[in-house]
């Protein structure tokens, strides 16, 4: 057992018990109400009515009891199976917001989403779920255990060696079983990702009627994912059947056996009659065991994907942007293609700056340079003669803003996107970032202000969007904010007006990078950087 499965299960270590508990309380009244049986059957072979009656009074209460003992039982595994669910997601989540961009986006989005649904229901089934089971098989074999050492002791001799014989050939196949789940997982992964990035696309390939495709892309994953799933069960199949074929072997055994024993008179031949019952209860309860222990085995070979607590960033916080950003001697690389190299920058507090050049020369990778986005360059890059790297990351969120051209929006309402969930935010302040953000005099805009903007930001147009971005930004106070191409879906008019306000404000410090630059603005920046694309 991993050391993530291990704390999942110990943390709710009382509630877990009693749900243990509840379950024995169920297998065991099942198992009493097999014996009762047997005594029913002895009174009608031997026409003794008043113990008949007797028995009939018995078993009705003790069915109430079973119907009681299964329906809480059944409920508190519901609810310790939420309970873990939820620890589970716990660490992913954790592991995930602890990430580096960079780490972050090593992975398709996809992939995360996809340990989000598949991963935590394979897990769920094949872990959580089972881990019960186990106890559920185990107490049905510790109490039929009992009750066919209370008919003869031979019988319980013939029970373990059939559990012995039921547990050896499973065990062999515990690792296919895994690598099994692990290949499902992997495939389901992809599938999640493959479906996303086809979606993502429909209005591209509408576009371009190119709708067939559209169609065969999303049939060729769903059929692929399918096709793998058929596999797995195949597989797993395959297993149960030599399983099965064992606990039928096992069974028959002990009913030959309690058959033998009725032929000397050893037991009664009612008890014969409800022996297959038990005995089956018995050997598909054992052969559930190992089945079970080999699902778990399975499901461990999932979960250890999230088994590793992922370090959180560290480093000392910046309180305060207080001098310079300084590139010295920067170099990138991408694949082994030299971006740029030796580019040296300095950015000062309150300053204005525009980067322009060609595309590929570099430009907004320096700027995920400074927002630590990317950490793979060489040089050194300073914030306020410190290494950027000594700090956290986080504390340069506090200080930086990025504004890109591709802006996302969640779905939710735009004071919602602006504010970024503040609800009791000032009212005031939120005017005056409409007003220097352009959307002060869009009424369609003020209009909708607490209206949802769809997924993405679908019900508005992309410069409503970047100025939205744009706003999110000014609304929560960051004294330094970059932009790459932040208004390239906005008209001329608004595009300069927004620039404007940003450029002739003291407070702030800006980083542009653009193609294109506003000959109006020029006298508003204090330095141009131009850079050139590497031949």
């Amino acid at each position: 057992m991993g050391k993530l499965e291990r704390r999942i299960l110990t943390k709710h270590w009382g509630f877990n018990t009693l749900t243990i508990i509840a379950i024995f309380v169920y297998m065991g009244l099942h198992t009493w109400i097999q014996l009762e049986l047997i005594s029913l059957f002895d009174a009608v072979l031997k026409g003794e009515v008043a113990t008949f009656l007797q028995k009939i009074a018995w078993l009705l209460g003790f069915m109430i009891l079973f119907c009681i003992a299964q329906f809480v039982s059944q409920t508190m595994i519901a609810k310790a199976i939420e309970k873990m669910n939820r620890a589970l997601r716990l660490q992913m989540n954790r592991n995930l917001a602890n990430l580096s961009h960079q780490a972050f986006y090593e992975e398709e989005v996809g992939t995360y989403v996809s340990w989000q649904t598949n991963d935590v229901a394979q897990i769920e089934e094949a872990s959580f779920e089972r881990v019960f089971d186990l106890f559920s098989y185990g107490a049905t074999c510790l109490f039929t255990c009992l009750a066919l050492y209370s008919i003869h002791y031979g019988l319980l001799l013939t029970a373990i060696f059939s559990v012995i014989v039921l547990s050896f050939s499973p065990m062999l196949l515990k690792n296919r079983m895994q690598q099994n789940a692990i290949h499902l997982s992997k495939s389901q992964e992809i599938f999640t990702a493959q479906i996303k990035d086809t979606l993502c696309g429909f209005g591209v390939m509408k576009n371009y009627n190119l709708m067939s495709l559209f169609f065969e892309k999303l049939q060729q994953a769903g059929n692929h994912v399918e096709r793998e799933k058929f596999k797995f069960a195949y597989r797993n199949q395959k297993y149960l059947f030599i399983i099965m074929l064992l606990n039928f072997l096992a069974q028959m055994a002990c009913v030959l056996v309690g058959a033998t024993l009725a032929i000397f008179q050893l037991i009664s031949a009612a008890t014969v009659v409800s022996l297959g019952t038990i005995s089956g209860q018995f050997c598909n309860a054992a052969s559930g065991f190992v089945t079970t222990l080999m699902s778990l085995g399975a499901g461990r070979a999932v979960i250890a994907k999230f088994d590793v607590e992922e370090e959180p960033l560290t480093g000392c916080p910046l309180e305060q942007f207080e001098d310079a950003i300084k590139l010295e001697n920067l170099a990138y690389d991408y694949d082994g293609t030299e971006i740029f190299s030796d580019v040296n920058l300095s950015f000062e507090k309150g300053k204005k700056y525009a980067i322009v050049g060609p595309s590929g020369c570099g430009k907004s990778t320096i700027l995920k340079i400074i927002m630590r986005d990317l950490e793979d360059f060489s040089g050194n890059v300073t914030i306020d003669g410190k290494d950027i790297k000594a700090y956290h990351p986080n504390s340069i969120y506090d200080q930086v803003a990025y504004i890109s051209q591709e802006t996302y929006l969640f779905d939710a309402t735009i004071k919602d996107n602006i504010t970024l969930f503040k609800g009791d935010c000032d009212e005031a302040r939120l005017a005056n970032v409409l007003e220097d953000s352009a959307l002060g005099h869009e009424e369609i805009i003020l209009e909708r202000m607490n209206e949802t903007v769809g997924e993405g930001g679908k019900n508005l147009s992309g410069g409503q969007r970047q100025r939205i971005a744009i706003a999110r930004a000014l609304f929560n106070q960051k004294s330094v904010i970059i932009m790459d191409e932040g208004t390239s879906a906005l008209d001329v008019e608004n595009a300069k007006l927004i620039e404007e306000k940003l450029l002739t404000n003291k407070n702030l410090t800006v980083i542009l990078v653009t193609h294109h630059m506003n000959d109006d603005l020029k006298d508003l920046f204090d330095e141009v950087y131009e850079m050139e694309a590497t031949a």
